[in-house]
């Protein structure tokens, strides 16, 4: 990848997030010269700042080096949703599809929704 499409791709996700320049400069303690320079390709952000641009635009790495994918919507609704959980969400759900795929060392209660006992006369 080029120094230039490494930087429209910058460009485009910074724009994506809604975030200027000046911002995003603001936020991991540049100028917004430097972060201008990356967008024209001037100079390169290192790997560190690179992760942190990534994060901050809510893109990955692979998405900002051009690599696809071929996940479907549905697999990526499913990412999403597991990144979102909690360690201990997270840690669930891992046992589920290990139950899935036929480890039947963990075996799924059911979830109960209680109601709630009301007050007072009814």
């Amino acid at each position: 990848m080029s120094k230039a499409e490494l930087a429209e791709r910058l460009k485009v996700a910074r724009r994506k997030s809604g975030l200027t320049i000046y911002e995003v400069g603001e936020k991991v303690g540049k100028s917004g010269k430097t972060v201008s320079a990356w967008e024209c390709g001037r100079a390169q952000p290192d790997a560190d700042m690179l992760l942190t641009l990534c994060t901050m635009y809510g893109v990955r790495i692979a998405d900002i080096y051009g690599e696809k994918d071929d996940w479907t919507d549905e697999e990526k609704k499913l990412i999403d949703a597991y990144r979102r959980l909690t360690a201990e969400g997270k840690s669930l759900a891992e046992k589920y599809v290990g139950y899935l795929e036929g480890d039947f060392d963990y075996c799924p209660q059911p979830v109960r929704k209680t109601r709630k006992k009301r007050q007072g006369p009814i």
